[in-house]
């Protein structure tokens, strides 16, 4: 035994052993509560018989949900803060009085798929040792009130059928998945024994809230049913267990799929009473927190689908509510999580109709569920005049429902309209007139809607005012239909008005009619019926007190006359002359044989005042004038007549008058076009000796500047005025250059957007020609430019540097530019013997691109350097040769590029003048120190140079 001495007290140790113990022990027990985790469950149980809160679960942020919305978070807490904070925010609310408080963590927690007749199919947390009727118990899936719930539970892929009455000997386990079907429950025939059944019912549920309460975190057990002989004695379905398998693996451990279980639901009775089936047109909101795309209204469609996110199509239509649930909760599962929050619901009923024929908008409208027949046509933009209202068609699977829209105008009874459906279609057809929106009847001519259409139609012509034709209506009498054609005619038979009404024709009596008023002598109409007003025989009889009119007036015919009556008086009464009439030509056909001639114009201008005098059997006649408005001019001789052409509003030949004057002439011909060359406007007069003048006036001028009339060109008989057309603009003249005088116009060539021939004036300057042809190419050279004046004389060349142009906006650099003249832009890519040794410069050896280049007065050897692409990692650029030529003397110098890359001053850059030659030489050539000795002795440049090419390094 070891022990201790302290203090004068001595001790074992096994004693201290003992004391460290329950010293340990005491700590680990104050601190032995378990904190709150993600996936974690709280059991709620409710005093006064309130029974329990659906199972509430932790989420992400340590928080659980309320059913009344309201939220509690528990972070950093263990099990009895967390308890301590439900019960103080429960206190002050109404909905709760909390008796229990127990808390599971995520490992004493199964996830079990719910399937089959509940509002939201999914996954639901279970605590470990769950029988089936703990579904219903922990999250009220369903109404038991009114239902009971039969089970099919699928475990190792075999479909296990356990009704209402055996589901408490059914444990759940890890990856099980229950699918439930809700019937209604069966009366009892005693109250006692319903009691009992309760009783049992109360307490079997009360039990396995209790065993899940005491189970924590307890392992996971596997628990058969109480009778395990019910496997074999039916309780499987010997359909499914066998030959019909479901792979749990194939469920997703988030999200239940319920496409993998088929089950008949033709028994089961459907726990929401609503059993309307959507249809297309019906809106409704489907929301799913967290996901874009919903949380929104989703229309029902004409083929009866609607489009869900990351899904596409689905069906719905013809489903409940519950049904259409299920459709859309199978489809999304494959592609989202969180489907136990999904929510769906009818949000409004409403009808696609499709509105055709005569209406303002026709097309499909949309309408509430009590739309009707007009709410369709109003949204349809209401009728278009013309419609027949009277023969509106409903058409629906193929069938067509002919009803009278007009009726229900006329009386208001709904009755006379059908009912309308979702995808229903209302086409309004045309009507001649009778049920046009006005109510009015249309006169019949050539653009008429052709009455052969419809034989229902009334028609009506003859001696009446306006021939037409109608729909027929009901009760309608000849009278009524004489009267929409605006009554008789005075030439008019009205004891022999014929009508085709029905089988046989009939003589109607007008006129015996309105002597009689007897109801018996009124013709009633049939449909298609004809009347015929024929005209009074002796109403264009002769006689010695008639005057004919014939010809192009409004209303030929014989007319009484008297004394008193002029040649004005018959015309005023035949309607006057047509438009077709030519009135410089009217003749007079008197009765002894003679014609007379009167020119009808000449009276209506006041040319003369004498009219012919008409006597009774005389006929007047207007001829119809030829192809033209006016008197022809194929009947004018030359001399009489000018013409006028070009860019004038109507051009042609008209007649010459001495008084009349050029711009008279221009305006009677609409006056000149946008296009018209006001500048240089051509008159050509005849001369004698068959010879031709031309002259030129200068419209424009004498229009912005003024003048005197005698200034304006004198016109004969036989002239032509000739007016010309401007280019189209100065960017587009070139398809129009014929027509352009060189005199006119200037050239640009070479490297430029859009050479070619353009219309230039006095007002154009160099720089306006330039834009015309939008500007210089992008190889063009600008400092070479060339200008070739043409119109003074001699050929002369200007040159121009327009770069420098652009650096100093000196006006005075640009060249004075006239009509003849050409500007061409050499090329800075053209070949280089295409430019004079005293404007270029070369370079050769190891450079990437030797050749010639164009030397400018601030050009040094790096800029030519640069022109070339730089030297080749082979160059020797310490020793770079430069061979000045000029006319006075010839010499060369070396050049260090590296000693000048490290002291960069400008100063020390060799000199380089128009004709020099740059030679950059290779380390590896074997006669350069030879080369360099002839430098180093300042030897002719000639010499080296001829070395050079004996080498093949230099073609001078």
């Amino acid at each position: 035994m070891i022990a201790y001495c302290r203090g004068g007290r001595c001790k074992s140790l096994f004693h201290v052993l003992i004391i460290l113990i329950l010293l340990l022990h005491s700590f680990v027990g104050e601190s032995s509560t378990t904190p709150i985790e993600k996936g974690g469950v709280f059991i709620i149980k409710l005093s006064d018989g309130q029974g329990t809160l659906p199972l509430l679960q932790v989420d992400e942020t340590l928080a659980i949900t309320f059913p009344d919305g309201m939220v509690l978070h528990f972070m950093e807490m263990d099990e009895e803060a967390a308890a301590a904070e439900i019960l103080r925010e429960t206190k002050t609310s109404e909905s709760y009085s909390v008796e229990t408080i127990n808390y599971i963590g995520p490992k004493g927690i199964i996830n079990i798929a719910i399937l089959g007749d509940i509002q939201n199919p999914g996954k639901y947390a279970l605590p470990i040792d769950s029988f089936l009727p703990s579904l219903n118990s922990y999250h009220a899936l369903f109404d038991d009130t009114d239902v009971e719930a039969d089970f099919t539970l699928i475990r190792n892929s075999q479909h296990i059928k356990v009704p209402a009455a055996k589901s408490a000997e059914w444990q759940l386990e890890a990856g099980d998945a229950v699918l439930i079907s809700l019937r209604g429950k069966v009366p009892e025939k005693t109250v006692d024994s319903q009691e009992h059944e309760d009783s049992d019912k109360g307490i079997s549920h009360q039990l396995d809230l209790e065993i899940n309460q005491s189970s924590g975190t307890g392992a996971q057990t596997s628990i058969t049913p109480v009778k395990g002989d019910e496997l074999e004695t039916g309780m499987v379905d010997p359909e499914v267990a066998a030959p019909e398998t479901v792979d749990l693996e194939a469920i997703d451990p988030e999200v239940a799929d319920a496409s993998n279980v088929e089950v008949d639901m033709s028994s089961v009775r459907m726990r929401d009473p609503e059993q309307y089936q959507l249809q297309s047109g019906d809106i409704l909101v489907i929301g799913l927190p967290g996901e874009e795309g919903f949380n929104t209204n989703f229309l029902i469609g004409r083929d009866g689908t609607i489009h869900l996110p990351e899904i596409g199509q689905l069906k719905v239509a013809g489903l409940t509510i519950r049904a259409a649930d299920k459709a859309i909760y199978t489809a999304l599962s494959d592609v989202f999580l969180g489907l136990d929050k999904l929510t769906i619901h009818l949000k409004e009923k409403r009808l696609l109709i499709t509105v055709l024929g005569f209406v303002n908008n026709p097309g499909e409208v949309e309408l509430p569920s009590t739309g009707n027949i007009q709410m369709a046509i109003t949204e349809a933009g209401g009728f278009v005049d013309g419609a027949q209202l009277d023969k509106l068609q409903l058409r629906r699977d193929g069938e067509k429902n002919v009803f009278n829209f007009k009726r229900y105008l006329d009386t208001g009874d709904p009755s006379v309209l059908p009912e309308i459906k979702s995808l229903d279609e209302i086409f309004v057809p045309t009507s001649p007139g009778l049920s046009s929106v006005h109510g009015e009847p249309r006169a019949v001519d050539d653009k008429a809607v052709d009455s052969v259409s419809d034989r229902t139609v009334i028609k009506v012509f003859g001696e009446v005012l306006k021939p037409l034709s109608f729909p027929y209506q009901e009760g309608i009498n000849v009278v009524d239909a004489i009267l929409k054609g605006g009554g008789v005619t005075r030439y008019a038979n009205v004891e022999q008005i014929r009508v085709l009404s029905g089988v046989e024709p009939k003589l109607f009596n007008l006129k015996q009619f309105l002597d009689s008023g007897k109801d018996e002598d009124l013709l009633m109409l049939e449909p298609g019926a004809t009347i015929y007003v024929a005209q009074q025989v002796d109403s264009v009889s002769g006689g010695a007190r008639k005057v004919y009119v014939m010809g192009q007036v409004q209303k030929p015919g014989a007319f009484e006359t008297s004394e008193g009556v002029g040649f004005l008086d018959v015309i005023a009464n035949s309607g006057g002359p047509t438009q077709y009439a030519d009135i410089r030509s009217v003749r007079i056909l008197k009765r002894d044989g003679t014609v007379t001639p009167f020119n009808f114009q000449d009276f209506t201008e006041g040319r003369t005042t004498d009219i012919p005098i008409i006597d009774s059997g005389d006929a007047v006649f207007f001829p119809e004038k030829g192809p033209e408005d006016d008197k022809s001019w194929l009947k004018l001789e030359t001399d009489d007549s000018l013409k006028i052409l070009g860019a004038i509003k109507k051009p042609g030949r008209y007649e010459w008058a001495p008084s009349v004057d050029f711009m008279d002439y221009l305006s009677n011909a609409g006056g000149p076009t946008e296009k018209a060359d006001l500048s240089h406007v051509k008159i050509i007069k005849p001369g004698p000796n068959n010879q031709r003048n031309v002259i030129e006036f200068n419209m424009q001028e004498f229009i912005e500047i003024g003048g005197a009339w005698s200034d304006m060109p004198e016109l004969t008989g036989g002239t032509t005025i000739v007016i010309p057309e401007l280019p189209e603009s100065p960017s587009s003249n070139t398809s129009t250059w014929i027509k352009l005088p060189k005199e006119n116009a200037i050239y640009m060539m070479g490297a430029v957007s859009k050479p070619g021939r353009y219309a230039f004036n006095e007002d154009m300057g160099f720089l306006d020609i330039l834009s015309a042809a939008e500007g210089p190419a992008e190889e063009a050279d600008l400092s070479q430019i060339r200008v070739v004046h043409r119109n003074e004389g001699a050929p002369k060349v200007s040159k121009l540097d327009l770069l420098r142009y652009f650096e100093t906006g000196d006006d005075t650099l640009l060249p004075k530019v006239k009509p003849g003249d050409t500007i061409f832009f050499a090329s800075r890519e053209r070949k280089w013997v295409e430019k004079d040794p005293e404007d270029t410069v070369r370079i050769m050896g190891a450079v990437f691109v030797s050749g010639r280049y164009e030397f400018t007065n601030n050009m040094t050897i790096l800029d030519l350097l640069a022109e070339a692409r730089g030297p080749k990692e082979s160059a020797y650029i310490e020793k770079i040769l430069i061979v000045n030529s000029s006319c006075c003397e010839n010499r060369a110098t070396t050049f260090d590029l590296v000693d000048f890359m490290k002291d960069p001053d400008t100063s020390r850059l060799p000199v380089l003048r128009a004709g020099d030659t740059v030679f950059v030489p290779e380390l590896s050539q074997s006669n350069w120190n030879v080369i360099m000795g002839l430098v180093a002795d300042a030897a002719s440049v000639l010499t080296v140079i001829q070395f050079l090419t004996n080498l093949g390094w230099f073609s001078p």
